[in-house]
């Protein structure tokens, strides 16, 4: 029986898939349990990851099943919204101006399809991707070699910038940075990546975000946040035990 972790991973070339297509040769008398807390964000990829570990049948369990409920200590979940300050905000709408520009190539080559740019969000962006990527493997595509591949550069960039907005509304300007500066020092870059560099709303995105993080305090508000609820909890345990 082989045992796979993370088996949300044997996808594409990925080592999981390799090794099942070697089993394969030498035989097939073997079974595979595979385990993953994220199967996957749609139908496709989670049926990708079972026709490649040769699954064939599936259970799924979460904190709420019966079996697991027995093996688990009661909680209680209380949730609070940390706002964003308008400096973060601020940063978020610049954001949004740097992905008009990708997202705009994409519409007028007409690989995104969509009414309000504004209210684009990334999974449209993916969905499109895949159609594009789906049309092209079937050879439908009638566009040239150069101009499917400005299509493809356009929506790495999108999904890239994408990906920096979360960043920045999940875990702060630092982050934020991180992933811009990761795209500016790329080796291998595509026209579609150099000319949003070079664009006035990333380099105002970019300059605005350093500027930021030297002045504001934290990186994310949910920081201290989380500090004056786990302060509060301890404070409250030791003057109760007092």
């Amino acid at each position: 029986c082989l045992v796979v972790d993370e088996a949300h991973k044997a996808t594409g070339e990925y080592a999981y898939c390799k090794v099942i297509q070697r089993l394969r040769l030498i035989h097939h008398h073997f079974r595979v349990l595979a385990l993953s807390a994220t199967p996957g964000t749609n139908t496709k990829v989670v049926q990708d990851v079972i026709t490649n570990l040769m699954i064939e049948e599936v259970e799924s369990r979460d904190d709420q099943s019966k079996d697991v409920q027995e093996h688990t200590h009661s909680k209680v979940v209380e949730e609070e919204v940390v706002k964003l300050p308008k400096e973060m905000e601020t940063l978020r709408q610049l954001m949004q101006e740097t992905l008009r520009l990708p997202l705009t190539e994409l519409k007028n080559l007409k690989a995104l399809f969509v009414v309000d740019l504004a209210k684009t969000t990334k999974m449209q962006v993916l969905n499109a991707q895949t159609a594009f990527n789906l049309k092209t493997s079937a050879q439908e595509f009638r566009g040239t070699s150069a101009h499917s591949m400005q299509i493809r550069g356009w929506f790495a960039v999108a999904i890239n910038l994408f990906n920096s907005l979360e960043s920045l509304t999940n875990y702060g300007v630092r982050s934020l940075l991180f992933s811009l500066n990761a795209l500016q020092c790329r080796e291998v870059q595509s026209q579609a990546l150099r000319n949003t560099l070079l664009s006035p709303e990333f380099c105002n995105l970019i300059t605005s975000a350093r500027s930021l993080l030297s002045s504001y305090p934290v990186s994310h508000p949910k920081f201290p946040a989380l500090h004056r609820i786990i302060s509060s909890h301890f404070d409250l345990l030791s003057s109760s035990s007092s």
